[in-house]
């Protein structure tokens, strides 16, 4: 058994002998093979192509936000499969709204590629380091010589045991940006291994991918380091949560004493949750989610019984233009929001922080106020599947 590996991956011959290796297995993808879009425009997206995953997508919000790059309401399609998750994020966004939106603001915006320079001296390390620094000047030309749309923002270099570590950071516009990191930090290794004292390419290793929380990232930032806060008053609480500031604020130090000393890396409750549903409508890449959840959330009470919420999401990896962006769905999704196309990556993650915030007011509410299983039990479980009609794809 063998699967069809051609250069022209999406003709409907070679997508065909495909799905004759899915039937092979003794499965018909009614479904799967079904979509409403051109194959050949998932060029540079998926390989061996046979068809679509089809996510059921809702609508969340609206929610207000008072941004830098994100004004006013918007409605937030969440691609998911978990029930009561759009219900739960439509809640807190209505909660932000009614309090007269959230404040959010981006902090920082590049990629960070690092690579490790192998040198068994710590002298010899000492001196390469420096060298690096003087010649950082030649080392931007040789990252901004890759690509028209990066720019060259910053190298941290530091000695660790027997090597230098230099991570090459690039400001990436509005895509998301690791191709083009990537591409530019390779040329500037090269660089580097052919001009510097007795270095070879064989002491020079790209040594992270990403796609992982590191804690150094969550303090220095990578992608968007974006924050976002509510205050909520006392009504907002009742009427909308029906708790009260006192006791979310005694849930929240239960759950805080509980991540301390279990370990958890990122202090809050489910950044992945609406993010992960937000990255899959909007064609973000869901690789980047661990990043996302080593964030932050701070509460503190309000005179008068209110709420003060902030979220921070160090390291938020977004974009509005190239990889899945350009896909038909996704394009719709972010179409929605008004963050289609060049200039508006910067308002798609103040709309991410928006989200995120959302989700942590209705979880923690809903806790608080001892709702959180009967939702799950009431909007989250299936019928019986025989009383489903799957009905025929179209």
């Amino acid at each position: 058994m063998r699967v069809p590996r051609e250069k022209d991956n999406t003709s409907g011959d070679v997508i065909g002998r495909r799905l004759s290796v899915v039937r092979g297995l003794g499965v018909e993808p009614a479904h799967t093979a079904h979509y409403a879009f051109d194959p050949a425009c998932t060029a540079g997206n998926i390989e061996n192509f046979i068809g679509v995953a089809q996510v059921p997508v809702g609508l969340a919000g609206p929610i207000r936000i008072n941004g830098e790059f994100a004004k006013g309401d918007f409605i937030v399609p969440l691609a998911t499969t978990e029930g009561t998750l759009v219900a739960s994020y439509s809640r807190g966004m209505k909660a932000i709204s009614e309090a007269g939106g959230c404040r959010t603001r981006i902090q920082s915006d590049f990629f960070m590629v690092p690579y490790l320079f192998r040198i068994p001296g710590l002298e010899d390390g000492m001196r390469f380091a420096r060298w690096c620094e003087e010649h950082r000047g030649e080392i931007a030309q040789a990252m901004e010589a890759t690509t028209r749309h990066g720019r060259f923002h910053g190298m941290g270099v530091r000695s660790v045991a027997q090597g230098v570590v230099v991570e090459f950071e690039m400001s990436t516009g509005d895509a998301m940006g690791a191709n083009m990191s990537v591409l530019a930090a390779h040329a500037a290794a090269g660089w580097i291994t052919a001009h510097a004292p007795g270095m070879t390419p064989a002491q020079c290793h790209l040594v992270d991918m990403g796609k992982k929380a590191v804690a150094s990232r969550a303090m220095r930032g990578f992608g968007k380091h974006v924050t976002a806060e509510v205050r909520l008053t006392a009504e907002i609480l009742e009427e909308i949560f029906h708790t009260t500031a006192a006791d979310w604020m005694r849930l929240y130090r239960a759950v805080e004493e509980y991540w301390s000393v279990t370990g958890t890396h990122g202090h809050q409750c489910m950044f992945a949750n609406g993010l992960a549903a937000l990255f899959i409508a909007c064609g973000q890449d869901i690789g980047y989610l661990p990043e996302a959840t080593y964030g932050y959330l701070l509460p503190s009470e309000l005179a008068g019984g209110g709420l003060h919420v902030t979220i921070q999401i160090p390291c938020l990896v977004v974009g509005t233009v190239g990889g899945g962006c350009g896909l038909p769905t996704q394009r719709e999704c972010l179409q929605i929001l008004g963050c289609e196309g060049t200039g508006k990556a910067r308002k798609f993650a103040e709309i991410a922080a928006g989200v995120a915030l959302a989700g942590e007011l209705s979880v923690l509410s809903s806790s608080s106020a001892q709702e959180f299983v009967r939702a799950h039990t009431e909007l989250g479980r299936k019928p019986p599947r025989s009383t489903i009609d799957e009905g025929t794809p179209r």
